[in-house]
């Protein structure tokens, strides 16, 4: 059963990714936990997880942190929060963050989401096409609402055609993770001889997934700077 906060577009199982409000917060590193409870506007957290190393962060009462999640209505919402206590929950350590109230949530706009130029592993399933094609190939970047392939030169996609899509993301702690998406097509165009690009909009994807995409993308910031 889906528990929601009072008056939050949050609900228990949320994924949230934090930051810490801090200028000298080294390489503004990202953080990720799962609401595991939720009472009037007290979040109950498991122990965060580095983003790049995979190791358990502990935030000490008075943290000042940013926290972002992807909703149900598929855009991404952030807010600014709080750790106010440290608890257990049974056996289960937890952190309390403060929640604001949805009047303090801002959104962030897909065309706002970061895009990063990387190559991953793809797999794509043409399921318009009849019989139903299919090639492994990789992005040439990727976001939170989409990405960009590289497709094979015998493959010719049209504006607007859905495909079938497994995206393999390495994060640094050596895990992988699989999102699964439907994509559209949105142009597929030649980028030089014998070199073909298609860019792809994400249409249905889960909430986990589009967030796991988007700390991707932040984790490929933070290497590349």
């Amino acid at each position: 059963m889906d528990r929601w906060g009072r008056g939050s577009i949050v609900k228990v199982g949320t994924v949230l990714s934090l930051s810490v409000n801090e200028q000298n917060e080294k390489n503004n590193q990202q953080y990720s936990c799962k609401i595991i409870d939720i009472q009037e506007h007290l979040y109950f957290i498991d122990y965060p997880k580095n983003d790049a190393t995979g190791k358990t962060t502990i935030f000490f009462e008075g943290t000042q942190l940013s926290a972002k999640f992807v909703a149900k209505d598929q855009k991404v919402y952030t807010f600014q929060t709080k750790v106010v206590a440290r608890r257990k929950m049974g056996d289960i350590p937890v952190l309390v963050l403060y929640f604001p109230g949805r009047q303090e949530l801002s959104t962030i706009q897909r065309r706002d989401f970061v895009r990063v130029k990387t190559a991953v592993d793809v797999s794509v399933h043409c399921i318009d096409k009849e019989p139903v094609q299919t090639f492994s190939t990789s992005t040439v970047d990727i976001s939170g609402g989409g990405t960009a392939i590289v497709t094979p030169y015998h493959i010719t996609l049209h504006k607007g055609e859905l495909l079938d899509i497994w995206i393999v993301l390495p994060f640094k702690s050596t895990n992988y993770h699989y999102v699964h998406t439907t994509g559209k097509v949105i142009r597929h165009f030649q980028k030089e001889k014998n070199l073909y690009y298609a860019s792809i909009e994400f249409l249905e994807i889960s909430n986990f997934d589009r967030e796991k995409v988007i700390q991707y993308c932040f984790q490929k910031q933070l290497e590349d700077k």
